[in-house]
């Protein structure tokens, strides 16, 4: 399996499912800090996954 294909299908299983779960009830109750630290998180898993793309690109790319 290829390396990208692998680390796509564990974001998607694991790290996207989680962020995911009850985001309309806890995602309210973040501040504007918490936000970007969860975004800052988001590119960075990106950028090891598919580094040759532009973050707009991953996440479509990576619409799991």
């Amino acid at each position: 399996m290829d390396n990208n294909k692998g680390l796509k299908m564990f974001y998607c299983s694991n790290v996207y499912v989680l962020l995911g779960y009850a985001a309309p009830v806890w995602f309210s109750l973040l501040n504007y800090t918490d936000m970007e630290k969860l975004e800052k998180v988001q590119h960075a898993a990106t950028r090891v996954m598919l580094p040759h793309l532009y973050y707009e690109e991953c996440l479509q790319v990576l619409h799991c």
